[in-house]
């Protein structure tokens, strides 16, 4: 399974929808499946919120794979 995770980086966007999504696709991660994000800074707002969140990841056998174009 492929799961897509996305954020705004400035207050003038909104998160609303993406949360209401991701929320309902983070919950349903499961050891094996691949999280993808199109840059890695993109998983964190801190340096210390990302190394927490791969961390978290990592112990649930959970893959993140960058794709950058």
């Amino acid at each position: 399974m492929l799961i897509g995770y996305a954020r705004v980086s400035t207050q003038d966007q909104n998160l609303d929808l993406q949360i209401e999504a991701l929320t309902k696709a983070l919950e349903i991660l499961c050891e094996g499946d691949i999280l993808v994000v199109w840059k890695l800074g993109c998983l964190g707002c801190s340096v210390k919120n990302l190394v927490d969140l791969v961390g978290k990841l990592h112990k649930q056998s959970i893959h993140i794979n960058i794709t950058v174009f």
